[in-house]
């Protein structure tokens, strides 16, 4: 068995049949072991027990930038779109920047496990500091501002400059793909 998180219910973790290839490892611990019993913790968070798995195996993750520093989608020549992933930590966000021009249409998707990761939009010019926007940060449009739980948009866009998405997991944290696609 392998604990992912809590559950519903009588207990606080909630488990799944074990892969045939821990045979070895369930043999040291038990029928009823999970990652907790391995490693020595008390993880009650999936997400944090991904991405330690992540860790162990040596893969990683596109990590977007700090909200002080956002990280630029670029676009390959010639094509008008992109796609980035990342991972989401709880009170987190990450933060991406596009420029575009006004009069062009953008279309972008968050896509992750649960639907768990929502975004805003905020115009040219807007900052994000500590998790939350300044005074002067202006929403791009009411339906992706704070606390709307956007998980798409499509619109024309209204000025020029560098856009600034603001992506974070809803509850613990998550795993993303996002997509963004600028026409004419």
């Amino acid at each position: 068995m392998v604990s992912l998180g809590p559950a519903r219910g009588r207990s606080s973790f909630r488990t799944l049949n074990t892969p045939t290839k821990l045979a070895p490892i369930k043999r040291q611990f038990g029928a009823s072991w999970c990652w907790r019993d391995v490693l020595g913790l008390r993880i009650a968070n999936a997400s944090f027990m991904l991405a330690m798995a992540a860790s162990l195996c040596g893969a990683t993750l596109a990590r977007a930038a700090p909200c002080d520093a956002p990280t630029p989608i670029v676009f390959a020549p010639g094509t008008d779109s992109a796609e980035v992933r990342g991972a989401s930590p709880r009170g987190t966000p990450d933060c991406w920047t596009l420029q575009a021009r006004a009069g062009q249409h953008l279309s972008a998707e968050v896509q992750s496990p649960g639907n768990n990761v929502v975004f805003q939009i905020y115009r040219p010019g807007s900052t994000i500091i500590e998790g939350a926007p300044t005074p002067d940060s202006k929403p791009f449009h009411k339906s992706v501002s704070e606390g709307k739980d956007a998980r798409s948009f499509s619109g024309k866009l209204p000025e020029t400059g560098a856009y600034l998405f603001v992506l974070g997991a809803r509850w613990g944290g998550s795993e993303y793909k996002f997509q963004v696609r600028v026409t004419k």
